[in-house]
């Protein structure tokens, strides 16, 4: 019977909490992608958002062709102006993963550090030619 009071009288223990990550160790495999594919998911994820945004437009759009109605001009309109975005990021997607395919490859104006291409992606492909020479060297 004593046994069972102290067992519950004695206090929960207090919750701890989680451990914080303090050091944290990238392979080789994920820096790569982060700076080479990184770029590209973002101008991606970016059109979803716009393919997602057209989706009542296009419902518009049929809606006024099919009673006919004047605004039908209006619908197109609005329509073709999430074009242009999307052809942008498509082309700036392409680049990047162009620039990045060159760079790892050494050829073509990545290798020359084209201004055009982005500044982080120009650092990335001097690193990247840097760490290739050194392995070459040893």
């Amino acid at each position: 019977m004593l046994a069972m009071a102290v067992a519950m009288a004695s206090p929960a223990p207090a919750a701890t909490p989680p451990k914080t990550i303090i050091h944290v160790h990238v392979s080789p495999l994920c820096t790569g992608l982060r700076q080479n594919i990184g770029p590209a998911i973002g101008k991606v994820l970016q059109n979803d958002k716009t393919i997602a945004d057209s989706r009542p437009l296009l419902r518009g759009y049929v809606k006024a062709v099919a009673t006919n109605s004047a605004s039908r001009d209006l619908q197109v309109s609005r329509i073709e102006r999430l074009v242009t975005p999307l052809v942008k990021n498509t082309a700036a997607i392409e680049r990047s993963i162009r620039f990045s395919a060159q760079a790892r490859l050494g050829v073509g104006p990545a290798a020359a550090g084209d201004s055009s291409l982005p500044a982080a992606s120009r650092r990335a492909a001097k690193g990247r030619a840097g760490r290739d020479q050194r392995f070459r060297e040893h």
